[in-house]
């Protein structure tokens, strides 16, 4: 079914029933996307600060490079919606009365008090070199309270699709942090996943049919004695991916809501099944707009909306009161909890320059087999294969691991070398090249995300500097 687009000048009252699973809204028009100049470009850009290639390993940076490939080949959200969307809200003062939307669940064990955000833009891959980009944006959060004395239990937070007792934490727990007597959440830069601590959380990718593949690396490292990286841990059976949340708390700081509530008699939200933002036509990668708080993009009612107690994993859990809570262990129902990522080793920069040379070489190994008939030239792949590996051990200055790594690499390269024995077949020359293309696409895109990080520190830094220092004068 072709989606309908509702204009851009709707109210919330013209949004029922009457508008299938089917129906977008718009915040940014097209004549508004192409009236962007370089300047609104320039204003509203928003940069990493730090490079993300380096935080994961190869298989996460082959990841990263597939992704960024397809991006050329796939529908996305146009060009410029996010700097047009930036400057619309600008315009219209969104940013000025932040707005949250609220509600009373009241249950026999819990009672809940739901609150939902709304954001105009998610930019995430724009901005960030993240997953997706889409307009529209709803994320929620949740208070938990014993009914007995009404006193708060248990705090929860979405993030992304994930749902379960890992998107809770209990009040006496050390995060999220307190201000008074309201928990603070870190919201991710562009894709606004919330989180319970301050820091950068590398994307996890659960992919079925790789986990042997993950169980055998684990299983290697075991055996070698080689310890996973920092941002293996915490990722359960899923892979880490350069896609980082950063919600390092550093942005702005928002203590004051206008809180509206969130009516189910209202047509908007009883009724209303479209998405909140534009459908780009991508399922696959999360290119379109949301749906809304209470129906998800089937027209289904959410289970965080019909069953907020079971959607974060509180079902059979009994509310006992703060005094009692003193005595138990609050993180014992954490199975697979987001982990902030640790910072940047000393050699970042040594490494941060290898993760985005390491999967264009490898590419351009594997473009030489296809090019030419040699059959030396598979010595070559292998080999190349091999010293990435080991160059990754040292970048990271994990030299054991190089030294285990190097003696295993040898064994498993010379079995390869006497089974090879395929003759390329044809249309290697077309596959060739277009591995080399490839690989050349990536050597830009990667060393271009180096270079705007480092003028975003430039940038940074300068400012700082140039800020009026205090006097020291009595």
């Amino acid at each position: 079914m072709t989606a309908a687009c509702i204009a851009t000048d709707v109210t919330l009252g013209d949004l029922d029933g009457r508008h299938p699973p089917s129906t977008h809204l718009r915040f940014v028009s097209d004549d508004e996307r192409r009236a962007v100049v370089r300047e609104d470009v320039r204003r509203t850009a928003r940069k990493l600060l730090k490079p993300r290639l380096g935080r994961v390993g190869l298989f996460g940076r082959f990841l990263d490079a597939l992704f960024l490939l397809s991006i050329w080949l796939r529908p996305t959200t146009p060009r410029l919606t996010s700097t047009a969307a930036s400057v619309k809200a600008e315009r219209l003062g969104l940013h000025d009365r932040p707005v949250c939307y609220g509600r009373v669940v009241r249950g026999p064990s819990w009672i809940v008090l739901h609150y939902a955000y709304f954001f105009v833009m998610n930019d995430w891959r724009t901005s960030y070199r993240g997953v997706n980009d889409h307009e529209g944006d709803w994320e929620q959060a949740w208070v938990f309270l014993d009914p007995a004395d009404l006193q708060p239990v248990w705090v929860g937070a979405s993030s992304h699709d994930h749902e379960g007792a890992d998107l809770r934490r209990h009040w006496s727990d050390d995060e999220p942090p307190l201000e008074g007597s309201r928990p603070v959440l870190f919201p991710g830069a562009g894709s606004h996943a919330l989180f319970f601590q301050a820091g950068d959380y590398v994307s996890r990718i659960d992919v079925p049919a790789l986990r042997w593949l993950l169980r055998l690396q684990r299983w290697t490292h075991r055996v070698l004695a080689i310890r996973d990286q920092a941002t293996e841990r915490g990722l359960g059976p899923s892979l880490g991916a350069p896609f980082v949340d950063l919600a390092t708390g550093n942005g702005r700081h928002i203590a004051e809501w206008d809180l509206e509530r969130l009516d189910d008699s209202e047509p908007w939200l009883a009724s209303y099944k479209g998405l909140w933002g534009l459908d780009a036509g991508q399922r696959a990668a999360g290119e379109r707009g949301p749906s809304g708080p209470k129906f998800d993009r089937r027209g289904q009612v959410r289970r965080s909306w019909a069953d907020p107690v079971g959607f974060v994993g509180l079902l059979g859990v009994e509310p006992p009161s703060v005094e009692r809570a003193a005595s138990l262990d609050v993180r014992r129902h954490l199975r697979n909890p987001a982990m902030g990522l640790p910072p940047p080793a000393a050699s970042g920069w040594v490494l941060a320059l290898w993760a985005a040379m390491s999967v264009p070489l490898l590419l351009l190994a594997v473009a030489a087999v296809f090019l030419f008939e040699e059959a030396r030239l598979a010595i070559v792949l292998l080999a190349a294969g091999a010293g990435a590996v080991l160059l990754e051990q040292l970048a990271r200055r994990r030299y054991q691991a190089f030294i285990r790594l190097l003696a295993v690499g040898a064994a498993v390269v010379a079995a390869v070398l006497v089974s090879y024995g395929v003759a390329v077949v044809i249309g290697r020359y077309v596959i060739g090249a277009g591995l080399v293309v490839a690989a050349l696409l990536l050597f830009v895109a990667n060393l271009s995300e180096l270079r705007a990080v480092q003028a975003a520190r430039s940038a940074a830094k300068a400012g700082l500097d140039q800020r009026p220092k205090a006097s020291t004068k009595r």
